[in-house]
């Protein structure tokens, strides 16, 4: 059975990976515990549209901690 990770899964996967696992880890422990979904065209086609907006969203820029001046 194909699933979606929707989580990081040691030793399985990473995030939006799409795994063949065996029937029973599917529906017995990754889909129950909501680390897992059943893989359908429209599930891919929503990732693929989350990794495009992921990568063309803009950077942000980081904040920069302000230094403390001195006391004299």
């Amino acid at each position: 059975m194909k699933v979606v990770l929707l989580k990081d899964i040691k030793n399985l996967g990473k995030k939006n990976d799409i795994k063949t696992v065996t029937d029973g880890y599917a529906m017995n422990y990754l889909v129950p515990e909501a680390l897992a979904d059943i893989y359908t065209s429209a599930k891919a086609k929503e990732i693929e549209i989350k990794q495009k907006a992921a990568l063309t969203a803009k950077p942000k820029a980081p904040k920069g901690k302000k230094k403390k001046k001195a006391k004299k």
